[in-house]
């Protein structure tokens, strides 16, 4: 790609990341193969962490700025009003 900005974890890199528990009864033996860990369990939680640009922007589940709740309020209202 070109890039030397990505590709590893270290000072000075893009780092775009998740982090799932792995201590979910779901996901009980993956430790042994973490890189195959979502495709041989079929894994469709949320993550528990989500960072972006080395920013956190999903802890434990939960988007970080801004109201869910609200955001799903208003895309339903939306929605509503592209299918009337």
């Amino acid at each position: 790609m070109g890039r030397d900005d990505i590709g590893e974890l270290s000072v000075g890199k893009a780092a775009d990341f998740f982090a799932i528990d792995s201590e979910s009864l779901e996901l009980v033996g993956t430790f042994n193969d973490p890189a195959g860990l979502l495709a041989t369990t079929g894994y469709s939680k949320p993550a528990d962490y989500v960072f972006v640009g080395g920013k956190i922007i999903c802890e434990k589940g939960v988007l970080k700025g801004i109201d869910e709740e609200e955001t799903a309020r208003e895309a339903n209202k939306k929605v509503k009003e592209l299918i009337k």
